[in-house]
Parts: C-alpha cells; sequence; structure tokens
C-alpha cells in the first residue's frame, strides 16, 4: 500500500478573544441615603418602634451571645491554647475565670460544671463552667466553703456517695431503699479485653488510643467488680407537690452502666427499665424561665419546705392508662417507672452531683437546697 506525500504551507495563525460578564439588578428600590431629611429619620424611628411594639405584643424574647477566645499569656505556645480541645492549665485559669465572675457579677450564685460543645472527630463533649445567680440578689447556695475545688484531690472513698444519697432522699422525701449503686459493665469490658490486638497488653494501653481501651486498662489496675457511683430515681409529683422516688429494676438486676468515659449520669441504662407504652410515659413539661410568673420563693421557703417532708418515702400513686379504648392496669412498679436519676460519684478524690432534668426554677432552686443540707 503507497500513498502521495501530502505537502503544504501555512501562515503564522494567531486567535484573540474576550469574554464579559455582567450582573444587573432586576429592579432597583429606591433607598433612602445619608444625610437623612429630618423627615426621613422620622420614619426610621417611627418604624423601629412599629417593630418593637409588634415583638412586645407577640410576647418575643431576644437575646444575644458572644463567644471570646481566650489565651494565656503566660504560655500562649502550647497544645491546648492553639488546638487541643482541653489541657490542666486550661481548665484550671477557667474555674478560676468563674469564680471571679460569680464575686462580681452573682456574688450569692453558684457555680455549675457540666458539659460543652461536642465538636465532630471528638470521642466526648467537652466541658464547660456557667455561672447561675438569682436576680432579686438571693442566695442559691449559701455557703460556698462546701464546694470543691475540682483541681484538688479530697482522697474521698467511692462509698461517701451511697450515704450522701441516702442522706440526700431524706430531705427530699423520699424513700432511701431506692437509692441503687452502678457498676461498670464486666461483660462488656470483658469482652473488649478479648478482642485487644495479640501483642497488646490491656495495661499499657498507648497514647492516643480509643477511649473504650484507655478505660479498660483504669478498670483492670483499679477493679472492675466495685460500685463506681450511686443513683436515685427521682421526679416531681404534680399532685402532691413534692418529690417521688421509685426502685428500678434490671434483666441482670444490678444496674450496669453503658461503657465510656463520662459522668454516670449521662451512662444510665434507661431502655433496659421496664417497658412503657408512648401512653404511659410521663411528659416533661419544662418551663421557660421567662415564662416565671411571680417571685421564686425565698431560701428560707424553700427550707420551710424542706424540713417539713424530709423523712418520708413518696412513691407516685397507682396509674390507669387507656389503650386501644380499654382501661390497662400493670403492676405499680412498672407503669410508675421513673426514668429521670440523681446520682453521685466520687472522681479524682471529689463527689459529684449529677443533676436530673427538672421543669421549673422552683424545683432546681429546691433540689439545690437540699444537696446543701446534706452537704
Amino acid at each position: 500500500m503507497s500513498g502521495a506525500t501530502v505537502r503544504f504551507m501555512t501562515e503564522h495563525c494567531q486567535v484573540s478573544f474576550s469574554y464579559t460578564n455582567v450582573v444587573e439588578r432586576i429592579w432597583e428600590q429606591p433607598r433612602v441615603t445619608k444625610p437623612y431629611t429630618e423627615n426621613q429619620w422620622k420614619s426610621i424611628l417611627q418604624l423601629g418602634d412599629k417593630v418593637d411594639q409588634m415583638l412586645v405584643e407577640g410576647d418575643v424574647r431576644l437575646t444575644m451571645g458572644g463567644e471570646p477566645t481566650l489565651v494565656s499569656a503566660e504560655d500562649m505556645e502550647s497544645e491546648q491554647w492553639n488546638e487541643a480541645a482541653d489541657g490542666e492549665d486550661k481548665r484550671k485559669k477557667a474555674f478560676d475565670l468563674a469564680m471571679k465572675l460569680k464575686d462580681h457579677f452573682g456574688a450569692n450564685g453558684f457555680v455549675h460544671m457540666g458539659q460543652g460543645k461536642w465538636y465532630p472527630g471528638e470521642p466526648l463533649p467537652r466541658w464547660q463552667y456557667a455561672l447561675y445567680w438569682r436576680k432579686d440578689g438571693l442566695p442559691t447556695w449559701s455557703d460556698p466553703t462546701l464546694w470543691a475545688d475540682p483541681h484538688k484531690d479530697y482522697e474521698l472513698k467511692p462509698e461517701i456517695a451511697g450515704s450522701f444519697l441516702k442522706k440526700l432522699a431524706f430531705y427530699l422525701g423520699v424513700a432511701d431503699q431506692n437509692v441503687k449503686a452502678a457498676y461498670e459493665d464486666a461483660f462488656y469490658f470483658l469482652w473488649e479485653a478479648g478482642n485487644l490486638p495479640v501483642n497488646l497488653d490491656p495495661l499499657k494501653v498507648p497514647a492516643g488510643d480509643k477511649p473504650e481501651r484507655k478505660k479498660l486498662a483504669e478498670l483492670l489496675e483499679e477493679g472492675i467488680s466495685d460500685a463506681v457511683g450511686y443513683v436515685l430515681p427521682l421526679q416531681w409529683d404534680h399532685s402532691q407537690q413534692t418529690w417521688a422516688s421509685c426502685y428500678w429494676e434490671f434483666s441482670r438486676n444490678e444496674l450496669f452502666l453503658i461503657p465510656g468515659d463520662s459522668a454516670i449520669g449521662l451512662r444510665l441504662p434507661l431502655d433496659r427499665l421496664a417497658y412503657m407504652s408512648p401512653k404511659q410515659q410521663p411528659v416533661l413539661r419544662e418551663e421557660s424561665p421567662l415564662n416565671q410568673e411571680g417571685e421564686l420563693a425565698s431560701p428560707e421557703v424553700v427550707n420551710t419546705n424542706i424540713g417539713t417532708r424530709a423523712g418520708g418515702a413518696h412513691e407516685l400513686p397507682p396509674s390507669t392508662f387507656i389503650e386501644n379504648g380499654e382501661e390497662s392496669f400493670a403492676p405499680t412498679h412498672y407503669i410508675q417507672t421513673i426514668k429521670t436519676a440523681l446520682s453521685a460519684e466520687v472522681r479524682e478524690g471529689k463527689l459529684y452531683i449529677f443533676l436530673p432534668p427538672v421543669e421549673t426554677m422552683e424545683m432546681f432552686l429546691d433540689l439545690l437546697a437540699s444537696i446543701e443540707k446534706v452537704a
């Protein structure tokens, strides 16, 4: 096969092109520009007053918060002041700052230690210190010397958490037999130990390993058979205007916590309690503090109420529920299983009290005053 040779010539080629993006408003409304005339400024103020009036009539409450970022002047380069979520020095300075803010803004208030934000990729939520006080200036907590320094080891033993809750049950007017010990789930951690790599000593978990393995190493070193805390089921009985409790029953008899590193109040196995249909479950009627009518009870009134009910053993009364058009009766201790609880545990030599959710500010102040009495 053969073909003829192709021969050609061409001149120097050059191409030039351009493009243009044009953005136009479909409709332009004339706007008031500075300097405003007296009539224009009057109209602006009238519009603002009208908006304010509409917000008042609609009972709209607006709040605004800020999130300043603080860095230690003594150590600006370490991880805890740049990228790390936590750090010993960071937490200590945060607590000191919270106490100084309390003295300045709410001398009769108290500092609450709880969960903060939970960012993607982090195994646990961050911590936070929150400051609360009454606007009328009355104390929410009378004796700040009863607070523990979170950075001091008081060498408390785990058993004190149980005795604390039993005494607290006395002041709340509920049966102290409802205080239940909480244990780590030995079966889970034995299973976890059996799944470790063959060349990894469970007592020597590398830094940065999974939280479950760190927890396993701690338990194997400290012992897994002892109670790590105590729990008191607790709920407000609206019909009697007092606290009520019940006894928690489990298929495995004991209360085994959901595995993890968080406070035991966040690891309660609520789904293992007696089953309750949606109609049987109580609804938490939480009220906004902005909707409070009248004044909050004074500390004297709160303490009088505590003294009146102390030593009682109040349980919720039997209830009847309607299901499928018919009355359904079930054993009281199943129908009336309370699924909110107060818990206590000792960590790093300090006693921590984990508060249950409550519906009103009055309940919260009552619970806080009862805890202070025990302390």
